[in-house]
């Protein structure tokens, strides 16, 4: 048996491979005895530990670096083990790893992390007899100098005068243990910071609205000179085929005729496609007119929050984080220092995920909030 979160890649693969080969001395002594849902959540589990994944670790850092960046992880390892020691209705696994995480950080500190696995034990009604799952949506991780799925991509955009990407940071829902909960999709995370700052700077709705009148602008006159692009290649691939020998001159002919119809049709049409691309340019450039006619400067400082997933688009209004909005950030730069180390841990994330329907599941997510050590993953963060 091969247990795989198709989603986690290799890392994943590593993991369950590993636990599989543990778990079926467990899935041999229960597998005979008939199951309910209520007790295979009762089934005891064990941790197991897979190989360090070091297979893309000389993207971010030189091998001599890898024995003290793999010592810096050890004690966040036991920090899963003391979180969840005795595993209940579930078999974990975990796993050290050197790798960049993510993009949303460039040229920062060396990236390295922990990922563990909850797989949880089932009855399936046709036979009545406990198995181990072979995919789990139970998966916990610890990054080191990465905002991996705290962040989505929006668009390279002008920021004051300067390119750069601007990211939706996870909502913020809450708190856990006094510290602020982030919400992105399937996860659940906590963020560990130098000092109480935070290595993003929330773009205004200002900021945002004038970037967005200058994409619009990009956008639009790319999509003219693509028009324009392509009737010069029609233009040249007309000119390519009467050229051409090898054509028979009778074939040649009747493309090289259809081809003129459509590069007249496409002439033809040019000036509407303009006028209907200057028109939908004008539509949306209204929106933020008329925001910014109804709206202070004042209003226009606070923090651009945008519905999630509308990309770099505006429809009239900002929304807040109760209402499901997410709001913009840039990474800054600024936030992390050259004078420590480069395997200095100057940012810790901690995210989890789970299954929604398991008892299982949901007993592992309440243990593990409950117990998880943050105080000490906080003190990691090198000052």
């Amino acid at each position: 048996m091969v247990l795989w979160n198709r989603n986690a890649g290799a890392r994943g693969f590593i993991i369950a491979a590993i636990s599989a080969v543990v778990m079926l001395g467990v899935a041999n002594h229960t597998a005979a005895q008939p199951c309910t849902p209520e007790s295979v959540a009762q089934l005891p589990g064990k941790w197991t530990e897979g190989s360090s994944n070091l297979a893309n670790a000389s993207d971010v850092a030189p091998p001599s670096l890898y024995p003290t960046i793999l010592k810096r992880i050890e004690p966040i390892a036991a920090m899963f083990r003391e979180a969840y020691p005795e595993p209940r209705g579930t078999v974990a696994s975990g796993s050290a790893s050197i790798q960049r995480l993510g993009r949303e950080i460039e040229g920062g500190p060396v990236q390295y992390g922990y990922t563990a696995s909850y797989n949880t034990w089932l009855c399936p009604t046709s036979t009545r007899r406990a198995v181990i799952a072979q995919e789990t949506g139970n998966w916990a991780y610890v990054y080191v100098n990465s905002l991996h799925n705290l962040l989505s991509e929006v668009a390279e955009m002008q920021i004051d005068g300067r390119s750069t990407k601007v990211w939706m940071l996870a909502r913020r829902i809450g708190n856990l243990r006094g510290e602020t909960l982030y919400e992105l999709r399937y996860y659940h995370g906590l963020v560990f910071t130098r000092n109480g700052r935070y290595p993003w700077k929330p773009v205004s709705q200002k900021q945002f609205l004038d970037a967005l009148v200058l994409h619009y602008e990009k956008e639009a006159a790319r999509t003219e000179g693509g028009m324009d692009d392509a009737l010069r290649n029609i233009e040249k691939a007309i000119e390519d085929v009467k050229n051409n020998k090898d054509i028979p001159r009778e074939t040649r002919d009747e493309v090289v005729a259809q081809m003129q119809r459509e590069l007249a049709s496409a002439r033809a049409n040019r000036p509407r496609d303009s006028k209907n691309l200057a028109g939908g340019v004008a539509e949306e450039l209204k929106y933020i007119q008329d925001y910014r006619a109804r709206h202070s400067e004042k209003e226009m400082a606070q923090p651009a929050i945008l519905p999630d997933g509308v990309g770099p688009s505006f429809r009239g209004k900002f929304v807040k984080e109760s209402e499901g909005g997410r709001m913009l950030v840039v990474v800054d730069p600024a936030y992390f220092r050259k004078d420590l180390p480069r395997e200095a841990a100057q940012l810790v994330t901690l995210l989890w995920q789970w299954e929604r329907d398991s008892p299982a599941s949901a007993a592992w997510r309440s243990t593990f909030e409950r117990r998880f050590p943050i105080d000490r993953l906080r003190s990691m963060i090198d000052r």
